[in-house]
């Protein structure tokens, strides 16, 4: 492959490119958790929104039993997430789609999730809309949030941004509490993580265990996949000095519902 296009490869892409998991924050802890408490079975059906290369995807069908139907607008992310699949003979369903635009029927589903996926998407109120359309009334909504906890220089933010090629924004917590209760939901659990900073050292050896790990590459390639690959991860390092994380499950309410006084 060409160096130069290795270097301007878009975060996203670079991700599917070397076949990285991807794993939400906090990776199975947080997942676990998210399976304990909505109450899947074998019976259940979920959708999981910004999939990435599916790994939550395929770690939740693990532990539930339930039926997964995974989505990210990036085809290439979908192209590694259907790979791993057949590789670890998993029995899920992997589109392309987009969050803000779901093609399923209202109610189909027991739990929708996303993991740091919303916050990707440029019109998160529609997207969690589409989100609460498709969840059965009683079901669930959740989403692993990451937020500031303290405020991050602006430097940090510019470079992010660029990196990601979102709009990142210093919101807290209650941001994406706020945001989604006003969709018909009710939050019902919250469980908290705590990032492990990680060492250079240990930054060192992962990226160039990942950069081994592609084939049919010449060593120029591996050694400017390792150089970039490191960089994205020491920027997110420093960042995430400054972040929280918390899996937020949501109910979402039935028409029957009454209001109450005691909670």
């Amino acid at each position: 492959m060409n160096l130069e296009k290795i270097l301007t490869m878009p975060y996203v892409d670079f991700m599917a490119f070397i076949k990285e998991t991807n794993r939400a924050p906090w990776g199975e802890m947080m997942l676990l958790e998210l399976a304990k408490n909505s109450f899947l079975s074998s019976d259940s059906s979920f959708l999981h929104i910004a999939c990435n290369t599916g790994s939550s995807t395929r770690l939740i069908s693990d532990l539930t039993k339930a039926k997964g139907i995974w989505i990210d607008i990036n085809k290439n992310m979908v192209t590694v997430a259907n790979d791993f699949s057949i590789r670890e003979n998993k029995k899920v369903t992997h589109q392309v789609m987009d969050a803000q635009n779901l093609s399923f029927q209202e109610q189909e589903f027991d739990l929708v999730f996303s993991a740091w996926g919303i916050a990707f998407v440029p019109d998160k109120k529609k997207a969690i809309q589409e989100m609460v359309r498709v969840t059965r009334n009683g079901g669930f909504v959740a989403d692993i949030v990451m937020y500031y906890r303290q405020t991050p220089p602006d430097y940090l933010i510019k470079e992010m941004n660029t990196l990601m090629n979102i709009n990142i924004q210093k919101r807290d917590k209650n941001f994406w509490i706020n945001l989604y209760e006003n969709q018909w939901l009710k939050l019902v659990y919250e469980y908290e993580g705590a990032y492990t900073q990680v060492t250079q050292e240990k930054l060192l050896w992962y990226s160039r265990k990942m950069s081994n790990l592609m084939e049919n590459m010449s060593v120029s390639e591996k050694l400017l996949i390792e150089y970039k690959l490191y960089w994205i991860m020491s920027l997110f390092t420093e960042n995430h000095k400054y972040l929280g994380a918390t899996l937020l499950i949501f109910r979402k309410k039935d028409s029957l519902d009454q209001i109450s006084l005691f909670t």
